[in-house]
């Protein structure tokens, strides 16, 4: 299997850690890195690469439940952290959103992401 052949494989597999490795772009790079990186057979690969997702997508606690795709974000080709999330209800014509914050605790570095239904 290539590489983009394993990363389709692993989309459910780390779903469930809500990490989509379709997007952002620096989140398919980093696991085409990864994929190629390890040496070994293409299902040792895969359960590699799920292990270790947890230490690379790092939580201060629990992790987002995205209301859309997950989109992790990257600072300096690597993962951040997830720091929290900020629930909107809907109301008063506001649809119902979220924020999402990561940060870089290397460089200080902050993102926000806003999704809604």
């Amino acid at each position: 299997m290539d590489s983009e052949d394993l990363l389709y494989e692993l989309l459910p597999l780390l779903n469930r850690f809500g990490v989509d490795p379709r997007v952002p772009r620096a989140c398919h790079e980093f696991f085409l890195v990864k994929i190629q990186e390890f040496e070994g057979s293409d299902a040792e690969c895969i359960e590699h690469i799920v292990k270790m997702t947890p230490s690379w997508f790092r939580c201060l606690n629990t992790g987002p439940e995205w209301i859309q795709n997950p989109k992790w974000m990257f600072s300096e080709g690597k993962p951040m952290v997830f720091v929290g999330q900020i629930d909107v209800k809907s109301s008063e014509g506001w649809p119902e959103s979220a924020f999402f914050l990561f940060w870089n605790p290397d460089n200080g570095d902050t993102e926000v992401v806003h999704q809604s239904d």
